[in-house]
């Protein structure tokens, strides 16, 4: 929930303060502040949080993210995997097992917590659930911010912490 949360985050700090702003007054796209900054409130309203991305890239007119690679097939998934956590509900058995959702974060092939990696317990939440399935979600949403400040042609603010991150 966390790594989509910062990707929301992300497009709205580009549209509320523009593009480069991380990097200061000398770093930021003042036209595209100017020009992002009044659409904020529409841009923040566009349903699913990729979207976003790509219609701030749109309007800047700025190449689009690739939505044919494996980032974007992750943020995808990323971005499935919170909503089914956030707006939760019960399924059992081959209800669940049925779900593409399901499916997608099998072939991730997470490693299971230490206290949950029976077979006979359920693949999701108990299995995928795990440090090693929050490790991917941190290193999707870091690739999903850094091809998007790649296309808006700015450094991402990751590059200034990159040594500190863990991933």
């Amino acid at each position: 929930m966390q790594s989509v949360a910062a990707l929301e985050t992300e497009i709205m700090e580009v549209c509320i303060h523009g593009p480069g702003c991380h990097k200061g007054s000398n770093g930021t796209d003042h036209e595209g502040h100017a020009f992002l900054k009044p659409l904020a409130e529409v841009i923040d309203n566009l349903s699913g949080v990729l979207n976003r991305y790509d219609t701030v890239l749109h309007l800047l007119k700025k190449p689009r993210l690739d939505h044919g690679n494996q980032i974007w097939n992750d943020s995808t998934l990323l971005v499935a995997l919170r909503n089914e956590l956030v707006h939760y509900k019960s399924r059992w058995g081959v209800e669940l097992a049925e779900r593409k959702l399901i499916e997608r974060l099998k072939q991730k092939n997470f490693k299971p917590p230490p206290w949950n990696d029976s077979p006979s317990v359920a693949f999701f939440p108990h299995q995928c659930l795990s440090a090693d399935c929050a490790k991917w979600t941190v290193k999707v949403a870091i690739a999903i911010i850094e091809a998007f400040y790649a296309s808006l042609g700015k450094p991402s603010w990751i590059d200034d912490f990159r040594s500190r991150l863990i991933v």
